[in-house]
């Protein structure tokens, strides 16, 4: 540069001009900027033709919170700041027929019940939190739920009477929602001992395992899922906490003022697993009502179970839950009947099992080794093992007997066959029907309850497939 702006003047050089304004540096008063404009950054606004106060009003390179080169942004809600975790944004929970355990990672002003659950997209017939519900009648809602905090999780009911077109035809939009860990204060749990329905507070996944902290856990259900605690391990199907889901947290002990750890993303999205989806034959509605039994071993004549093998459970002849098997401590979950399908377990019904065999491609009949009594929020640990055929014909001695008034009778069929049971007075007249119809191969039992008849002897004969049998019965009364 040769433009003497140095005070000397040297033809070849007078020195370096960085910006090629033709100023040398020496004399430039913004070395680096050819228009001599900078903003309040100090960045350079080449071209700009108007004056200095006006290129400081358009700072390129200054945030909203009027940091050069910060990170703070302007979220949906047109809220200033440096954290994307507490950026409001639009929730969308998707509600399948039938029970639904949800929660909400973010939450708008208004937490009424009318102003989240009047816009589902379809009929939803009441909300049930823990010791607390709502329901809608004639467009109101009614009951002691009358907003919704961050700390709940729930059950909504959405009416599976009505034909859907799809697997989720209800859509709860919350728009302009903010995140309920990162409002200025954690969400902070106080869990009794025993059941606790609570909601998992962030946007982002977080794997199982040390999500509790130092609380004393004995099993975690969520929609479906559960997990079992054992020596600090978490065994079942539920491996992560999801936002949006509720979980019922079962406690050895009270756990006050806990709060769950900040998930690490990288974590969250490494780990989730995913749970196998059972054919459409085996499967089961959702209740509010659930128990699970956890499998600690199943064989087939002495082999353990495979991968493909499906464990169902039957409440009669109703399947009410069924899980692939997945090695130990598998969680079978069994349904109760509130606000679902007819058949469903009631406290007190006695839940069966049996496993689709794939590998033979058929479904055999299993034993329990423990009560499998159900009642919700049940939980269970048992092993099961195949229920081998009688190698024959047998009737086994009624029990009580002599009786007053019901005795059980207990068979054996070594086939399919054509049973026949009836009990006959001392003058040899059928006076009672037991049994008339085809019963399939196995253990059998039947019920006689003689309330109606007089202190006597009477004989039992069973027929099935040529076998005969008779036995003496004694009422007394």
């Amino acid at each position: 540069c040769d433009d003497c702006s140095s005070g000397l003047y040297d033809p070849d050089n007078d020195g370096d001009d960085n910006d090629m304004d033709g100023v040398c540096n020496d004399g430039d008063i913004e070395p680096d900027c050819a228009s001599d404009m900078v903003d309040d950054c100090g960045d350079c606004v080449g071209g700009y033709s108007s004056s200095q106060e006006e290129v400081s009003e358009h700072n390129q390179n200054m945030d909203c919170a009027g940091v050069c080169y910060g990170s703070s942004a302007f979220d949906d809600c047109n809220v200033c700041d440096d954290d994307p975790n507490n950026d409001c944004y639009d929730v969308a929970l998707h509600l399948h027929p039938s029970a639904n355990l949800i929660s909400f990672p973010a939450l708008p002003d208004d937490t009424s019940i009318s102003a989240i659950f009047d816009n589902t997209g379809c009929s939803i017939d009441g909300i049930i939190g823990e010791s607390q519900g709502a329901i809608k009648i004639g467009g109101l809602w009614y009951g002691a739920m009358s907003h919704v905090e961050q700390d709940q999780g729930m059950w909504v009911i959405v009416d599976h009477d009505v034909e859907y077109d799809y697997d989720y035809p209800c859509t709860l939009t919350i728009e302009d929602a903010a995140p309920v860990s990162y409002d200025g204060e954690e969400v902070v749990y106080s869990l009794s001992y025993g059941p606790n329905l609570m909601s998992y507070p962030y946007t982002t996944s977080q794997n199982i395992e040390g999500a509790f902290g130092d609380c004393e856990l004995k099993y975690v259900f969520g929609e479906g899922v559960a997990s079992e605690v054992w020596n600090g391990n978490f065994y079942g199907s539920l491996h992560s906490l999801d936002p949006g889901h509720g979980y019922w947290v079962f406690t050895e002990d009270d756990c006050n003022d806990f709060t769950f750890p900040e998930p690490d993303q990288a974590l969250a999205a490494r780990e989730v697993e995913i749970v196998r989806t059972v054919p459409a034959a085996y499967a089961s509605v959702q209740s509010i009502e659930q128990a699970f039994y956890f499998v600690n071993n199943a064989t087939i004549n002495g082999e353990l179970l495979e991968e493909d093998d499906l464990i169902i459970a039957y409440n009669g002849d109703v399947i009410v839950g069924s899980r692939y098997w997945a090695g130990e401590l598998t969680d079978v979950p069994a349904m109760g009947q509130a606000y679902s399908e007819e058949g469903y377990c009631q406290t007190g019904d006695v839940v069966t099992f049996k496993v689709y065999d794939s590998s033979a491609d058929e479904v055999v009949e299993m034993t329990a080794d423990a009560s499998t009594e159900w009642q919700d929020l049940g939980y269970y640990s048992i092993s099961l093992k195949n229920r081998q055929l009688p190698a024959t014909f047998a009737l086994g001695q009624a029990y009580p007997n002599p009786f007053n008034p019901v005795t059980t009778i207990d068979f054996e069929l070594a086939d399919n066959a054509d049973v026949s049971m009836v009990i006959y007075n001392v003058q040899g007249r059928e006076v009672a029907t037991l049994i008339s119809g085809n019963l399939d191969a196995g253990y059998h039992s039947v019920v006689w309850n003689a309330d109606t008849f007089s202190s006597g002897m009477y004989f039992l004969h069973m027929n099935a497939a040529g076998f005969t049998a008779t036995q003496k019965l004694m009422i007394i009364k």
